[in-house]
């Protein structure tokens, strides 16, 4: 039935975000993407938005003509995970293209830790209150960001030492050939090669 003006009844009256849902949906992403604010809970980090703005790139972002495509920062190194003993230090590094502010973070926490804005945290002196997950965050000045993988402090009650050591092997060429060492104590101790 047509109401006045040769449109549906009733059409005209129902807001834009009941008539057309993902419509709505996709223009509150794109707001918050593009300058908007950030309190929809979107998260930005993994997306690369493109729309169009005037002006041309504003915001930080990178842009020719009227295209504006959000910076999204890249980690080039991740921090490792490590075991220190007791009073002695720590550090973790990490780096990164495409980004301008550093940030730490320990466990689970929402709030970075105070005053660590470089993109290596040194610990000077490892305390039982240090032990956790450590992870970085690198953001772009148009606010895109990355977070790193998490790396794990521990603390080794005494150095660990070396009980069996490596031997020589003989492998054939392109076959697999393996290498072992032990230590006491034998847990606790993250290995490298």
């Amino acid at each position: 039935m047509l109401g006045p003006g040769g449109g549906r009844r009733g059409f005209a009256r129902t807001p834009v975000r009941q008539r057309f849902p993902l419509l709505f949906l996709l223009a509150l992403y794109l707001t918050a993407a593009v300058g908007g604010d950030d309190s929809t809970g979107i998260n930005t980090t993994t997306d690369a938005i493109t729309s169009s703005r005037d002006g041309g790139g504003g915001g930080g972002g990178r842009g020719t003509g009227g295209a504006w495509t959000a910076t999204y920062p890249q980690l080039t190194e991740q921090p490792q995970s490590q075991s220190v003993l007791a009073y002695t230090p720590a550090a973790f590094v990490c780096e990164g293209v495409d980004g301008n502010a550093w940030s730490w973070y320990k466990d689970d926490a929402s709030t970075p830790l105070a005053g660590e804005t470089s993109n290596v945290l040194y610990l000077a002196s490892v305390t039982s209150g240090d032990v956790g997950r450590y992870h970085c965050r690198l953001t772009a000045s148009d606010g895109g960001y990355v977070n790193s993988n998490s790396a794990t402090l521990l603390i080794c009650s005494a150095a660990p030492v070396l009980t069996r050591q490596p031997k020589d092997v003989s492998a054939v060429l392109e076959q697999a050939a393996a290498l072992s060492c032990a230590t006491a104590p034998s847990s606790g101790v993250l290995w490298r090669w």
